[in-house]
């Protein structure tokens, strides 16, 4: 059995007020980088998180903050990464490094929801971080196929 936390990425999160959908419903279905857990019922999420948004002086003792909850107190031994933190974040696989480093016994995954392809994920951020005139919601039912 894998208890799993998920870490999205701040901006995409917060600044967009991502849902996690894509996230969540791969696990529950057992798809995308959740595959590999194939019929294990047991397998459950015990935590989310986002990281502390981008990288200043302090980053990598940031996202240890935002880890250590995760793994001593919701006792994950696995952390997925969502998939726009790997596509996105130019700092994710130093992220993954330090985490690595402080807890070895901790399996990092790389991607959460199944692949959407990084143009139509880059345009998707663009239009909503340039574009005030409509939300998430209405990008995503612009670019994405409805999740059934």
């Amino acid at each position: 059995m894998a208890r799993i936390a998920i870490i999205s990425c701040g901006n995409v999160k917060n600044e967009l007020s991502c849902a996690a959908t894509g996230c969540f419903k791969s696990f529950n279905e057992r798809k995308g980088m959740f595959a590999c857990y194939g019929d294990d019922q047991k397998s459950q999420i015990v935590g989310f998180s986002t990281c502390a948004g981008c990288p200043t002086l302090y980053a990598m003792e940031k996202i240890l903050t935002k880890v250590k909850p995760l793994v001593e107190i919701s006792k994950a031994d696995t952390i997925h990464f969502s998939s726009c933190m790997v596509k996105l974040c130019p700092f994710v696989q130093k992220y993954k490094s330090v985490i690595n480093t402080m807890y070895p016994h901790v399996e990092v995954v790389m991607g959460t929801d199944e692949s959407t392809p990084l143009a139509t994920m880059k345009i998707m951020l663009k239009n909503l971080l340039t574009d005030n005139s409509h939300g998430i919601i209405e990008e995503f039912k612009r670019n994405m196929p409805p999740l059934a």
